[in-house]
């Protein structure tokens, strides 16, 4: 994994070359986008805008959704896994550590419901992005 060589010493020269990664990964995202999320910029604190933008991305998807979060709760599940979609999968990774308690039940909910529409994976504590 990327992350693992973000120990020191190494430490800093790792971060430069995971983050200039990412950036590239970020770019190619944005210009394979669809036209309506293209240039898409959400100021801090508009939540509603956000939330707006997320269901609309979902809304679009073409093969499967893939949604890493760290910090995943209930809200993604509930509110946005549905506006993927029907025949669309919805994948789900968060770090055990750091996701919200009420991810589980809701997750198990919207399986009982829904059995092959989401599935949720659980990385081991601080494994998600090697912190």
């Amino acid at each position: 994994m990327g992350a693992d060589g973000l120990h020191y010493p190494e430490r800093k020269t790792n971060f430069k070359k995971l983050m200039m990664i990412l950036r590239k990964v970020l770019a190619i995202a944005e210009i394979e986008a669809p036209p309506g999320a293209q240039g898409a910029f959400i100021p801090v604190g508009n939540v509603s805008d956000a939330f707006a933008a997320l269901a609309k991305i979902l809304g679009s998807a073409k093969l499967d959704v893939f949604i890493v979060d760290p910090y995943m709760d209930a809200t993604l599940v509930m509110d946005f896994a549905g506006s993927a979609p029907e025949a669309i999968p919805v994948r789900l990774l968060t770090d055990e550590a750091t996701a919200k308690p009420d991810l589980g039940p809701a997750a198990q909910k919207w399986n009982q419901q829904y059995p092959t529409r989401a599935r949720t994976r659980v990385a081991q504590p601080k494994r998600l992005f090697g912190v």
